[in-house]
């Protein structure tokens, strides 16, 4: 049973008092259809028309009407209404975007938003006539009807399942990949890591195009955007106050230094490393890739043991696995790929120590020597 007092109407204290009158002919020679025309102008969802076709018959019902509109001279309460009424307007919308759709699931959400917007904008409307000085009683016995409204169990609940909903769907998280006209949506790929103790570099490997480059640029990121003092994007993170954020990334080989790609890292790394302190951060993406795996290994070696000996955080991408385990600084992220399907990258870091698998089957696929691949070639 519903325990709120009902409410008639604000405009009609009486039933009895609202008796519609069919003269057009009147409204027209006095051309009061072209002033409530214009007064209804925008706002046809009211139906407002049939209203100015309801003259009042006696003085109670004139000064009713015009208590309410000395109520509604007040700015607060003008304002108030005006807001309510844009909200039910927004709601309305929702409501008809609704009825085109034909998704399930799509009509639902923007019915929910509906049914969020109504129940914000009454909770607005009770809230911003609770502070206002109302004397005519038409007002008041709507103030005194919305506020048993919005303290009525039904209504409280119906509040709380929408917030409850909207929390659930909130915390959905996706991925979607767009490649020409395809589109794909995958699970929401988040990635935690931490350095503990003595550990300060993160040595990253595994197959390409599996996330390490983005690792290492949000890894560069998220320490220059904190000592910037802004907010970094991540649901938590305790970062290291660096005095500079070094990199050292892959580059086109410049002619005009007679070194070769190779001789450039080189110098560059060393320009880096003269450079650096304990308290800076340096991110290395592959890195003397150019030349040998032997040439690679050594150089690695020793470009960590300097990192390490200065103490500074960072990030090594490499091809190069037996990096990822050189001493107690050095900490193992493996980009990892699908058990099923090699081929197929999660765009998941994780701590464990480098295989070296993924990144032989994908380098494999990337020159055509894979098992699939060349039983194809041989059998045409």
């Amino acid at each position: 049973m519903n325990p709120v007092a009902p409410f008639g109407s604000i405009l009609f204290e009486r039933s009895s008092d609202r008796s519609e009158r069919d003269d057009p002919s009147m409204f027209g020679d006095l051309n009061l259809d072209q002033v409530f025309s214009a007064v209804v102008a925008g706002r046809d969802e009211y139906e407002l028309m049939p209203l100015f076709r309801c003259p009042l018959r006696d003085v109670r019902a004139v000064e009713y009407r015009h208590q309410v509109q000395r109520d509604l001279a007040d700015e607060a309460v003008a304002q108030a209404v005006a807001e309510f009424a844009d909200r039910m307007r927004e709601m309305r919308k929702h409501l008809a975007q609704a009825g085109t759709l034909r998704y399930r699931y799509q009509k639902e959400r923007w019915f929910l938003d509906a049914t969020g917007i109504y129940c914000e904008a009454v909770v607005a409307l009770n809230d911003a006539l609770a502070v206002t000085g109302l004397r005519s009683p038409g007002f008041t016995a709507f103030r005194q009807y919305l506020a048993g409204y919005t303290g009525f169990p039904a209504f409280t609940g119906l509040v709380a399942d929408i917030a409850r909903v909207k929390r659930l769907l909130d915390d959905v998280r996706y991925c979607i990949t767009i490649k020409g006209s395809r589109v794909r949506v995958t699970r929401y790929v988040r990635n935690d890591f931490r350095l503990d103790g003595p550990e300060r570099i993160f040595v990253v490997t595994g197959p390409n195009h599996g996330g390490k480059t983005t690792f290492a640029r949000t890894f560069g990121q998220l320490h220059y955007l904190a000592s910037l003092g802004l907010p970094v994007p991540a649901a938590e993170a305790g970062l290291f106050l660096s005095d500079r954020v070094f990199t050292h990334f892959e580059r086109e080989e410049d002619l005009a230094t007679l070194r070769g790609k190779f001789g450039d890292e080189l110098v560059r790394i060393r320009d880096v490393l003269e450079q650096a302190t304990g308290d800076s951060v340096l991110v290395m993406n592959e890195s003397f890739a150019s030349t040998t795996l032997r040439d690679a290994l050594f150089v690695g070696e020793r470009v960590l043991d300097r990192m390490t000996g200065l103490g500074l955080l960072g990030v090594y991408v490499t091809f190069v696995d037996e990096l990822a385990s050189l001493n107690e600084a050095c900490v193992s992220m493996v980009a990892t790929v699908v058990p099923d399907n090699p081929a197929e990258r999660t765009y998941e870091l994780v701590r464990k120590p480098a295989d070296g698998l993924a990144y032989a089957a994908a380098i494999a696929g990337k020159y055509g020597l894979s098992y699939r691949q060349l039983k194809e070639r041989l059998a045409s």
